[in-house]
């Protein structure tokens, strides 16, 4: 009697834990597809969020730093972030 509730007890512990884990990734998972929701698409402004362009796209401004639009990164941009 008492082996079997010791076995029960490690079962419902590695149980609890592979819980935890599955938990865990479905919740990194749905952040991860949150943030990409939330981007600003190419041709939108960008004026009070510069960073949050989607991928591939950074915000350019003009000369004077108004009507800034999220466009296509450009070479040196894009080999720059990782």
């Amino acid at each position: 009697m008492y082996i079997c509730i010791v076995v029960g007890a490690i079962n419902s512990g590695l149980l609890d834990d592979q819980l935890l884990d599955e938990y865990k990734q479905r919740l990194e998972n749905y952040l991860m597809s949150a943030d990409k929701r939330s981007c600003i698409r190419r041709g939108a402004t960008c004026d009070g969020r510069p960073n949050d362009c989607c991928n591939q796209s950074a915000c350019r401004c003009n000369l004077w730093g108004t009507n800034c639009r999220c466009q296509r990164a450009g070479l040196f941009q894009s080999l720059g972030k990782k």
